[in-house]
């Protein structure tokens, strides 16, 4: 790669080239730049905090929500069933039966994911459990689960267990594969940590649970 020179800093034209790149590869662009920090605004002033509170001791299964069902949540549920997690995934505005193109395959195999088996599912085949977790990449993909009649207590954003935090999982769909890792690596580290805090979650559960157990057949032998 060839040094940059004086006149790469001084060019206006290069430097906005520059900008561009990089918004491209870390947000999406410059729409995906606007949407995180409207999702921020709107987390600071409290009308999304109801989304990053789930009761995990609650949640049985973690399903994860975009639009295609063909990047985002597909790659999310393929992390959390390897972490051991029950997990699914399902479009918004999928159809269903579709497998993801081979970059999105290849950038996700790259990753230590295999995306191999996966199909989209479409909103209105997917059956729900009394004990999912709904998790979407954006805010307003929240804000239509609960219009479709979903509890907002069972909706959650992904990203706000990312590291970097991001509330905005922007959708890569024809952003290239430098977005496209970049999406994925947040999102592999929001699965991976929601699934730390699931997995303490459960296991309170069900020590609280053995312990009421316990208590019970104390107070039948005496």
């Amino acid at each position: 790669m060839a040094p940059a020179s004086r006149q790469d800093f001084q060019d206006p034209e290069g430097a906005g080239q520059r900008l561009t790149a990089l918004l491209r590869r870390n947000f999406g662009g410059f729409k995906g730049l606007v949407r995180l920090l409207l999702a921020n605004v709107d987390y600071l002033t409290g009308s999304a905090v109801k989304f990053t509170r789930p009761d995990l001791s609650q949640v049985d299964r973690l399903v994860f929500v975009c639009l295609a069902n063909l990047m985002r949540s597909a790659f999310a549920q393929a992390v959390a069933q390897q972490a051991g997690l029950p997990a699914a995934s399902f479009g918004l505005c999928a159809v269903s039966g579709q497998a993801p193109v081979a970059m999105v395959q290849r950038v996700a195999f790259e990753m230590g994911v295999n995306l191999d088996n996966h199909h989209s599912l479409d909103m209105p085949l997917f059956e729900p459990s009394a004990g999912d977790l709904y998790l979407v990449m954006e805010l307003r993909h929240a804000h239509y689960l609960v219009r479709q009649g979903y509890p907002a207590e069972r909706v959650a954003l992904l990203g706000y267990w990312s590291r970097p935090q991001r509330l905005h999982l922007h959708d890569p769909h024809r952003k290239g594969p430098s977005y496209l890792r970049t999406c994925f690596t947040l999102i592999q580290s929001s699965v991976l940590n929601i699934s730390r805090e699931l997995k303490a979650a459960q296991a309170a559960r069900h020590q609280a649970a053995e312990s009421a157990r316990n208590a019970v057949a104390r107070g039948t032998v005496a």
